[in-house]
C-alpha cells in the first residue's frame, strides 16, 4: 500500500492563537489509530481494493512517520491487538469468515520490525513485563506467560478456574496513556455552556448524543448536520474547537460525510494535543494549548 506523508501540511496556520500541527495521509482508509508511549502514534491502514491492511508509527508532536507500509502475512486478516512498553501486538483470525482472533504477532515498536509470532496462540492480556496467551494442545488448553521482546514462554499452565479468575482480574491499564475520550452532552452547567455556545454563534440545537471534551481553555465538539440535498437521512459529521468562555470558534473541520448513523469514537485528547481521522483517510492533529 502506497502511503504519503502530508508533513506538516498546515503548519504555522492558527485559529485562536493555536496551531493546527500535521496531516498524514494514506492512499487507502485508516482503519484506527491508538496511542503509544513514549510520544507515538499507531496505526492500521487498509487497501480496500487490493484487500491489504498495513501498519504505521508516528512521532505524535511532529506527524514524523518512524516506519509505515508494514504488511504482516495474512494479508487483510491481520489488526492491531494491543500496545504496551516498546512492543505492538497484532492478531490473525481463526478463519477468513469467523472474526475470533487467533495468532500473534510482536513488532518493535521503533522500527515495526517483527520480533516474534505465535500463529497458534491467543492473545489473552498485556503488562508491560509479559505477554499471556492462551495456547491450545491436544489434550488441554494453557495459558502462557511470554517475554515481550523474545516470544519466549517463561511459564506454562493448564487452564483451569484459578486461571480463569487471574484473567478476570487482570488490569492492563498501565499499558495505555491516559487519554480523553467524548462523551455525552449532558444537563450539567458545563454542558449547558457548551449548548448556549452553539446555539448563540452557529444557531444550532444539538442532541444528546452529541460528542465533547472538555480540555483546559477549550471545548471539542462533535455534532452530526444534515447533509446537503441528503433525502435520504444522511449526515455529516462536523468537529469544532470552542474557546470554553466566550465560544469562539477556533477550528472546525467535517470528519466524514454521507454518513447513515453518527460516528463513534471519533477522536481522542492526549498530551495537549487533539488526534482525529478526517474523511477516513487522514491522521489529523490539533494543538489544544495555548502558546507560550
Amino acid at each position: 500500500m502506497l502511503l504519503r506523508v502530508l508533513k506538516n501540511a498546515l503548519s504555522g496556520a492558527r485559529r485562536g492563537g493555536r496551531t493546527y500541527a500535521w496531516s498524514y495521509t494514506v492512499t487507502g482508509v485508516i482503519w484506527r489509530i491508538a496511542p503509544a508511549e513514549p510520544g507515538l502514534l499507531v496505526g492500521e491502514a487498509r487497501d480496500l481494493e487490493a484487500k491489504t491492511a498495513s501498519f504505521f508509527c508516528l512521532d505524535s508532536r511532529t506527524g514524523a512517520p518512524l516506519w509505515e507500509e508494514v504488511v504482516l502475512p495474512g494479508g487483510w486478516w491481520v489488526g492491531i491487538e494491543a500496545i504496551c512498553g516498546d512492543v505492538l501486538y497484532a492478531h490473525g483470525f481463526a478463519r477468513a469468515d469467523l472474526p475470533a482472533h487467533r495468532g500473534i504477532t510482536a513488532l518493535d515498536l521503533r522500527t515495526g520490525r517483527t520480533l516474534w509470532s505465535s500463529p497458534e496462540s491467543e492473545f489473552a492480556g498485556v503488562r508491560p513485563d509479559a505477554l499471556l496467551a492462551v495456547r491450545w494442545t491436544a489434550l488441554r488448553r494453557e495459558l502462557l506467560e511470554i517475554d515481550p521482546r523474545t516470544g519466549a514462554v517463561r511459564n506454562a499452565q493448564p487452564w483451569d478456574d484459578e486461571t480463569g479468575e487471574l484473567l478476570r482480574r487482570h488490569d492492563d491499564r498501565s499499558c495505555r496513556p491516559e487519554v480523553l475520550l467524548p462523551a455525552p452532552l449532558g444537563k450539567d452547567a458545563p454542558s449547558g455552556r457548551v449548548r448556549d455556545h452553539l446555539r448563540r454563534h452557529w444557531r444550532l440545537e444539538v442532541a444528546e448524543s452529541a460528542g465533547w471534551i472538555a480540555h483546559e481553555t477549550c471545548d471539542v465538539v462533535i455534532v452530526h448536520e444534515p447533509a446537503a440535498g441528503g433525502e435520504d437521512a444522511r449526515m455529516n459529521a462536523v468537529l469544532a474547537v470552542l474557546e470554553s468562555r466566550t465560544g469562539e470558534l477556533l477550528y472546525r473541520t467535517v470528519l466524514a460525510s454521507g454518513l447513515h448513523r453518527p460516528l463513534a469514537d471519533a477522536c481522542f485528547v492526549w498530551d495537549g494535543m487533539l488526534y482525529f481521522v478526517r474523511e477516513r483517510s487522514s491522521c489529523v492533529a490539533y494543538n489544544l494549548s495555548s502558546p507560550t
